[in-house]
């Protein structure tokens, strides 16, 4: 029984860093909006480093999960 939660611990955190890796790589290529439930993030690469803004978002109430990705023009 404590077996199971440990690997579902532990993939979880190998999925969480996976996607937060991802996502940073993608912030350093483009933008990239997240859009979860009710609220919008968006990360990018600004003159500072890597910026991140959180905004609430209106939607109805089954609000979806998407992920978004603009690379920067050249």
């Amino acid at each position: 029984m404590a077996r199971d939660l440990n690997i579902k611990l532990a993939s979880a955190a190998v999925l969480l860093a996976v996607g937060m890796t991802a996502v940073t790589v993608g912030a350093q290529l483009g933008v990239v909006h997240l859009n979860a439930g009710d609220m919008k993030i968006v990360f990018g690469k600004g003159s500072d480093g890597l910026t991140m803004e959180i905004a609430s978002r209106t939607c109805p109430p089954n609000c979806g999960f998407d992920v978004n990705w603009r690379p920067l023009a050249r």
